[in-house]
């Protein structure tokens, strides 16, 4: 991984007084922001969004989403009808697959091994 030098001390001349830092964090930020954008920009050309999504979409968030949820409850129950909300917390989802299998699936379904070099070892 690339890595450059950061004076971190007063002494300029003892060797110890620098760290290498990673540029991993920064090239990553700038890839996922190009990705992010080519992604909305396709979304966008092609329709794709759908109508209740909040995710990549602009002027849409998590925040925006729970007023729409909290608005449809407190409609429903003015006129009076029920309202049932089921919520799935999915944060530990990939944590309880076996990752060979995973990745097994991922080479037959498309390929990926032939172009990213993972293997199921």
């Amino acid at each position: 991984m690339p890595q450059f030098i950061l004076f971190s001390r007063n002494l300029p001349s003892v060797l110890s007084n620098f760290r290498s830092i990673s540029k991993l964090l920064f090239l990553s930020k700038i890839l996922e922001k190009i990705v992010s954008v080519q992604l909305v920009s396709f979304m966008n050309r092609n329709q794709i969004f759908e109508i209740f999504q909040s995710g990549f979409h602009a002027f849409h968030s998590t925040e925006t989403a729970l007023v729409r949820i909290l608005n449809d409850l407190l409609l429903a129950g003015d006129a009076d009808f029920y309202s049932v909300l089921i919520l799935l917390d999915l944060t530990s989802t990939f944590n309880t697959i076996d990752h060979n299998v995973l990745i097994n699936h991922l080479m037959l379904a498309s390929a990926i091994g032939c172009w990213t070099g993972l293997s199921h070892t």
